[in-house]
Order: structure tokens, then sequence, then C-alpha cells
């Protein structure tokens, strides 16, 4: 049986283009407002800052060793690297990702993984792209469907990916530099339950945003839906992050129907908080 959450999120903060892309580090909240080009970070007070701004639009977040960030401009298919306030190149992938770069998750050694991103219907299959620790990159992997949201299990051997376009999870298997290999289904989603962004759970559980609707789902491997946190009719869901003092702040990203031309200049972009059932997981 599935468990629909009643309770309506908060909304901690808002005003904002279009958040993706949350990462919780050190008590705060990291995450790209795409389309208003800026990074900024926000504690569980709701103390916002600005971090930095990208142009080509930041998409996903990670942190390398030593405790630089690592963002994506999108539109330029980079990962730009924030030491200090310097914002320096890392990996110029514009090669092998014409239409651009969306998401991006980090590990604990300084890899990258990145998809990329295409409106095109049909949409291509495309390999991940993999940068390793030394900033080196190359394509790797399975094709998939539009990689979209990525998890990184706590003990660091398994990816998982949100496949937007094809309603479902996949995971691979991590080889020891970190090659994404042996992908296989991790959960199928129901019909019309499109996934963005992912986070992980304590109990091995993986919370999907459904940007089409009708809100968010936990998920287990093989498919089994367990809870399911409804949002109202004018708002979707398009990525998520577990965080707070004791892991189990379910931090939303939020905002009104996906147009790209519209969210340009409105500004229904929202971080909102629930509480979740369990911690939060590896990375993010």
């Amino acid at each position: 049986m599935t468990i629909t959450i009643e309770t309506p999120p908060t909304i901690l903060a808002e005003g904002f283009r279009f958040t993706e892309c949350p990462r919780w580090r050190d008590g705060w909240l990291y995450f790209s407002d795409m389309h208003g080009r800026t990074v900024h970070r926000i504690d569980e007070a709701g103390t916002l800052e600005t971090v930095c701004r990208v142009e080509a639009r930041p998409g996903g977040i990670g942190f390398l060793p030593g405790g630089d960030m690592l963002i994506v401009a999108m539109d330029e298919a980079r990962i730009l690297r924030r030491s200090g306030d310097r914002l320096e190149p890392y990996a110029d992938m514009a090669s092998a990702a014409a239409t651009g770069v969306n998401d991006m998750v980090v590990s604990r050694e300084g890899r990258a993984y990145a998809g990329k991103y295409c409106h095109d219907i049909p949409p291509p299959r495309e390999p991940l792209l993999f940068v390793d620790e030394n900033g080196a990159w190359r394509e790797a992997g399975e094709p998939l469907d539009v990689a979209n949201g990525l998890v990184l299990t706590a003990n660091g051997k398994r990816l998982i990916v949100a496949e937007s376009a094809a309603s479902r999870l996949s995971v691979f298997d991590l080889a020891a530099d970190g090659t994404p290999t042996n992908r296989r289904i991790f959960a199928d989603l129901p019909e019309g339950h499109y996934p963005d962004g992912i986070c992980g759970d304590a109990e091995d559980g993986i919370w999907v945003t459904c940007c089409l609707g009708p809100g968010l789902v936990r998920v287990e491997e093989g498919g089994r839906i367990t809870h399911f946190i409804p949002m109202a009719g004018d708002r979707f869901p398009y990525a998520c992050a577990l965080g707070g003092a004791d892991g189990r702040t379910l931090f939303i990203c939020s905002a009104g129907p996906f147009d790209p031309a519209v969210m340009e200049q409105g500004r229904t972009g929202r971080i909102e908080t629930i509480r979740a059932p369990y911690a939060g997981s590896g990375i993010p």
C-alpha cells in the first residue's frame, strides 16, 4: 500500500525563476536557479545567499574532495570549477553534447557523472558523460532515454539515473575507476510519471520528482511505490534533496508548468520542505 503524505509542503523561499539541482552540504542547501542564471544557498532558517552567477545557465552541482564546487554551465556543455570566488573552466564537453548538459552528481573521489539534455521528440538515446578525478572526460555507459537526476549510493558502488523519456530509473555498477557498467532497470514508474530530479534515503528508497505531475513518489528497487506527496494543481516538482539537521527534511524545488519562455520572465520557482520518514543517504 502506498502512503500518501497529506501535509502540504512548507515554503522556505520563493521568487526564483526555476529552482533545480539541490545539494545539502554543511548546513546549507545549494541549488541552481537555472533561468535566473544564479547559484544560491539557503539554511533551514531561511537565510539565503547568492553563491555566484552563471550566464550559460547553471545546472548540476557537486563538490570536489577539497571543497571546490563544480557547476554545470548548461548551454555551453561545460563544467566550471568554483575555487574561492573564482569560476574557472574544468571540463568542456561541447563536442559530445551539442544541445547542452543538464544534471550532474560528483562522487567523494571527485568523479563527475552528467547527463545530456535534449527537447527533441523523440529524443536521441545518449550515454552519460563521465569526468574522472583529474578532469578528463569521456562518454560512458549504455545509452539512456534522456538522463536526468542522478544518485550515488552511500557505498559508492552504484549510480542510479532517472530516464525521463522512458518513465524509469536505471542503475549502473561502478568499476574501480568509476566507469559505469552493467546497466539494468532499477524501477519502472507508472505511465505519465516522468522522473526529473531524484535523491536517496537510508532505507534504500529513491525519492522521485515527477515533473509533469502528480507529485513526488518514493520507489524501491523493483518498482514498489511506498510513499506519495501530491503537489497543488498549479505546481510541479523538478528536483529534491534530503538534508537538514537530522537528514529527514525533504527539500523540493518546485515551479509552475515547465515552459522555458515563461520561466525566463516569471518567478514561480520555490524551495519547499516536508518531513520525510527516513534520513538521506548517498549523494546528493
